[in-house]
């Protein structure tokens, strides 16, 4: 009962919300209403099920939840819904999507201001380098598993953190 009222919640909000937010009290809102669902799942649950509660939590959490160009604060909050929705293979794919696309912003960012990357920015983007590399192997699915690995490594070359572009073409092997 308590888990449709929470799917009913996620997927007007889904229809109804437009443009990313950052307000504290919707995100974690939010969080706690897909950490619900999240927690209903278990062994006897069907693959339906499953993959409804992972699209409600993709697109009504995850992409619905932007903090613009604090890209620190950012990761920090992908890396929080990589810790309570681990089980949901779907969910920890669109995650390293999103890690990925902050790298590239990281690289845009860092291309324009500063002409390349500060010492901060490099470990910033080693940081999203682990989270990918420690992210994908939890993933049952080879073939995503192979495609994460190498949209990875090329997030990562051209960021050029060369030491974890090559675990993921390695891994990808």
């Amino acid at each position: 009962m308590l888990v449709d009222v929470c799917k009913r919640i996620m997927d007007a909000y889904v229809r109804e919300h437009y443009e990313p937010t950052q307000d504290p009290l919707i995100t974690h809102t939010l969080m706690r209403i897909c950490r619900l669902m999240h927690d209903s799942i278990n062994a006897l649950s069907v693959d339906d099920e499953v993959r409804a509660i992972g699209t409600l939590i993709s697109n009504g959490l995850v992409h619905a939840v932007s903090f613009g160009s604090d890209l620190e604060q950012q990761l920090a909050f992908l890396m929080e819904c990589r810790g309570a929705f681990c089980n949901i293979d779907p969910v920890s794919q669109h995650l390293v999507h999103a890690v990925n696309r902050v790298a590239a912003e990281l690289h845009r960012v860092a291309a324009s201001q500063s002409g390349g990357h500060t010492r901060r920015t490099a470990s910033f983007a080693r940081a999203c380098a682990a989270y990918a590399f420690i992210t994908i192997p939890s993933l049952n699915g080879v073939f995503h598993r192979l495609a994460l690995y190498l949209e990875s490594g090329q997030v990562q070359f051209i960021l050029h953190t060369n030491d974890k572009t090559c675990c993921c073409s390695w891994q990808a092997r």
